[in-house]
């Protein structure tokens, strides 16, 4: 059960980063703040590195690499609109369908099959979603789904829930390919410059942006860093979709940031439905 403690501490600054993020972009767009999550995510990662070693890398590194940075860069952007346009109770919620995902993503990726528990835990995270918007039972019994589709943030979260279900399982193969830090620095390195490379030449990020803002957003780099690399070590001592599901207690200290610091509404129905979604990780994992 070492591998609960590195999972745990991922959730707190993965929620972390979630609130400076969303209080970062009252004044700066979600490019600049999803470019900060890959680019001042290295200097953390590189002092990791230079303590670390660079491994031996495995025969499939490369190509494992330039996929996941690919998908990695898309869910980042979305990941960022979703949290700006959408509440962070009613948002990150939908992350708990990733799992869920895994349950098709890992066995095809890694060779790791989990349990008939599973389906249980599929059926629970979409009843917790359904939950989040209960109260618009009253339209109709298939409302609660369709005001959630209807809600910008929790579908461009839900998108992303899809996306990260292949950007974990290629993360830990990455990491079975080389090591938890070098695997980590990686993936931020060419997402960076993927990004970076769209972003400035379309102008979508300016430079005064990043100095008049720098404390915000090198602290979303900084808890990027701790969480990944806690993910990426718990990786190591089990199976993705266990570390992932721990870590997914992000959502109920998300949603709780949300209550306490943006004065969020809903809280009872909203904290109702994460708990019923984070019970499906818990069943998925087992």
């Amino acid at each position: 059960m070492l591998w609960f403690i590195p999972a745990l501490i991922a959730a707190f600054s993965d929620s972390t980063k979630d609130y400076i993020s969303k209080r970062a972009m009252k004044n700066i767009n979600h490019y600049l703040a999803a470019w900060s999550q890959m680019a001042l995510t290295l200097p953390f990662l590189l002092t990791a590195l230079f303590f670390s070693g660079i491994p031996m890398l495995g025969p499939l590194f490369l190509e494992v690499l330039i996929a996941n940075s690919i998908v990695y860069v898309i869910s980042v952007a979305l990941y960022m609109k979703a949290i700006s346009k959408s509440p962070l109770s009613l948002t990150l919620p939908m992350i708990a369908f990733t799992p869920a995902f895994m349950l098709l993503t890992g066995p095809l990726i890694l060779g790791e099959f989990p349990k008939t528990a599973g389906l249980i835990g599929i059926m629970s995270i979409v009843m917790g979603a359904y939950i989040l918007k209960i109260k618009d039972i009253k339209k109709g019994i298939l409302s609660p789904f369709i005001s959630l589709v209807k809600e910008k943030g929790p579908l461009l979260m839900f998108v992303v829930a899809i996306l990260w279900s292949f950007t974990s399982v290629t993360g830990k193969l990455l990491i079975e390919q080389s090591s938890p830090v070098f695997a980590m620095v990686s993936i931020y390195s060419l997402s960076a410059i993927i990004f970076t490379t769209f972003t400035f030449l379309t102008k979508k990020i300016k430079t005064k942006d990043i100095s008049k803002n720098f404390k915000k957003i090198i602290s979303i780099g900084f808890f990027t860093s701790l969480s990944d690399l806690s993910l990426s070590f718990a990786f190591t001592m089990t199976f993705a979709v266990y570390a992932i599901a721990v870590k997914r207690l992000s959502i109920l200290i998300g949603s709780f940031y949300g209550f306490k610091f943006f004065k969020e509404g809903d809280a009872i129905q909203r904290i109702s439905g994460s708990i019923l979604m984070l019970l499906g990780i818990i069943l998925i994992a087992i």
